[in-house]
């Protein structure tokens, strides 16, 4: 994947910048801002080649943004762009800025529409008192599950999406940095960048989080109310017999009471009919875990039959459980022992159905033989939000920062633009939203995964990580 010479930005990207400069209403402006830092960054990205269509690839800079003490209601002030060559610098990419964004309500009646208007605050959401219960009763959720399972059943195992589109990775209910990359970056909204961009979420959306049902509640709500829009894939978490154990379970007996465990489990029914990977452009592979063992083609993600109660059998163990190897420079497929709990690697091959790591040539050949450029995964913590493997034809995505308050990674997403040129979006870590993870006795049995490919930097060890795609 090679760079390409600057272009400028299309004619719809034009005008959309030009109204920005003050010809429409307030409460589109902080959408304006954020059109414009994207024309910006566009402008500075490569053409594709012009024979078989653009070509998926990397841009040379990061946008960068923050919001100082979690305050998402100061003014505005603007993005910055860090060559993502110099991302080990950490301190050239940390800068704390404040973009101020303004929506306006929901005024439909539908179940999806009154939890987007309620959740969906990037500027003004503040976490509810504790032993509030939950702002929506279980019968309600109980509809929000219908009417999402609907939408989910209508599409296909395997999406075939197309670019510009925004790929977020876990966020594992830390629904305050949900809001802030909605906040600095865009929201998925008429007034904020859905009539420009699409968004495609890559699974687990609970567990660890301290507001998973805000989590899990508004992006079902997006997908119902923008269902050709708003697209939202299965992560290892959305299985019953692990989010039974991780969180998620627990709140919603905690939030919602007796009737808590009926709601986990309609959660759990949505959740079986989840996609499980998606492309985009018919050149980049998004998914939750990786390759692993068994996964060769697209037509054998595309057959997998739904609805999936529990995510079990050697194809769904790759799609949603498997890593890359730490390094470029390891290969085979290994057992993957930071998953199986244990300090090295067991010295047998893995068999199908069991944890692995992948390595750069079984990268290299799914692409070569499913005609892919770029595979998008999410599933582990990187300590700058992304991270490159394989010369750069697989990315991780992270979207939450500061994992369960034991690392200072920063939080990503990736916005895909029209010439399939990759653009990360950091937020540094805050301790600000440290209150977005949970700090429970029942899970201090359960660590977070380490960050992958390196040392760990948990919190009063240094800060953010070295140099990007080692």
């Amino acid at each position: 994947l090679e760079f390409s010479p600057k272009r400028t930005p299309t004619k719809r990207e034009r005008v959309h910048v030009k109204r920005g400069k003050g010809e429409d209403p307030p409460e589109q402006a902080g959408a304006m801002r954020n059109s414009a830092d994207v024309a910006r960054a566009l402008a500075a990205t490569e053409r594709g080649g012009e024979e078989d269509g653009p070509s998926a690839g990397f841009a040379r800079r990061a946008i960068v943004g923050d919001l100082p003490g979690g305050d998402l209601g100061s003014p505005a002030g603007p993005l910055r762009q860090v060559s993502v060559d110099r991302m080990g610098d950490a301190e050239s990419r940390l800068e704390r800025r404040d973009p101020a964004f303004r929506r306006r309500d929901s005024v439909h009646t539908a179940i999806a529409a009154q939890v987007i208007s309620v959740l969906l605050r990037p500027a003004h959401w503040k976490p509810p008192p504790p032993d509030q219960p939950f702002e929506f009763s279980p019968h309600e959720l109980v509809e929000l599950c219908e009417y999402a399972e609907a939408v989910l059943r209508d599409e296909p195992t395997l999406l075939e999406l197309s670019a510009p589109i925004k790929i977020f990775g876990d966020i594992h209910g830390q629904y305050p940095d949900l809001m802030r990359l909605f906040a600095e970056f865009g929201t998925p909204s008429h007034t904020g960048d859905l009539d420009l961009v699409d968004y495609l979420f890559l699974g687990d959306y609970v567990d660890r989080g301290a507001y998973q049902l805000e989590t899990i509640c508004l992006v079902l709500a997006l997908k119902i109310e923008y269902p050709s829009k708003v697209f939202l894939l299965r992560g290892n978490h959305e299985s019953p017999e692990i989010n039974e154990k991780y969180g998620f379970r627990d709140e919603c007996l905690d939030r919602l009471g007796t009737a808590g465990d009926a709601v986990w489990r309609c959660f759990n029914a949505v959740f079986a009919w989840m996609p499980l990977a998606a492309t985009i452009s018919k050149k980049i592979f998004c998914v939750h875990g990786g390759l692993g063992l068994t996964v060769e083609s697209l037509a054998q993600v595309a057959a997998i039959q739904r609805p999936i109660q529990r995510a079990e059998g050697p194809l769904l163990m790759d799609l949603l459980w498997s890593d890359p190897q730490p390094h470029d420079s390891l290969s085979g497929i290994t057992l993957n022992a930071q998953r199986l709990g244990v300090d090295r690697t067991p010295d047998r091959p893995p068999e199908p159905g069991e944890c692995t790591t992948f390595d750069a040539a079984r990268v290299n050949d799914f692409c070569r033989n499913n005609g892919i450029q770029l595979i998008i995964r999410a599933h582990e913590c990187v300590m700058d939000g992304f991270e490159k493997f394989a010369s750069g034809r697989l990315v991780t995505v992270f979207s939450a920062s500061r994992y369960c308050n034991t690392y200072e990674n920063a939080g990503a997403i990736l916005l895909v633009d029209r010439s399939l040129t990759v653009i990360p979006k950091l937020l540094r870590p805050t301790a600000a939203t440290a209150y977005g993870w949970l700090e429970h006795d029942n899970y201090q049995e359960r660590p977070p995964t380490p960050p992958r490919g390196r040392q760990s930097a948990p919190i009063g060890g240094g800060g953010v990580s070295a140099a990007v795609g080692e």
